[in-house]
């Protein structure tokens, strides 16, 4: 059996296997890892909708502005827009790796137990095989 120190309650699969399952704070830690100094896609989001908020600000500023106003609040806008655009696009890919690694990592669960070289190649960092003779 695999274990590691994401392990936390072993659960039986359909073939009355048991394979560990990982801790939610474990998974978060080891997506963490992978993303390295990038934010994850929550961060992206948080400021996508801060900049979003501050566009609709503007947008009624320029309602209620001179044309002249009105016509510099939009180059703002329009660079806001493209700030928007930006975050949204790194949101989705950082999502998209996110969810990645939680597929690797489900399928590293699904495939302990199976076949030891196999599952060799899909733990995560940090994990040790174990033999069931060892214990």
């Amino acid at each position: 059996m695999m274990v590691g120190p994401a392990a936390t309650t072993d659960t039986a699969n359909s073939a009355n296997t048991f394979v560990p399952r990982l801790h939610p704070m474990s998974e978060d830690i080891i997506i963490r890892e992978f993303l390295g100094d990038n934010p994850d896609s929550g961060q992206y989001k948080e400021w996508r909708e801060i900049l979003e908020a501050r566009l609709k600000g503007m947008q009624r500023d320029a309602a209620r502005s001179s044309p002249g106003d009105a016509a510099s609040l939009e180059l703002r806008m329009a660079t806001l827009r493209k700030q928007i655009a930006a975050l949204r696009q790194e949101e989705a890919i950082t999502e998209f790796v996110e969810d990645s690694v939680r597929v690797t990592l489900a399928m590293g669960a699904t495939h302990r137990g199976t076949d030891a070289d196999e599952a060799d190649e899909v733990l995560p960092p940090g994990w040790d095989k174990v033999d069931d003779d060892e214990q």
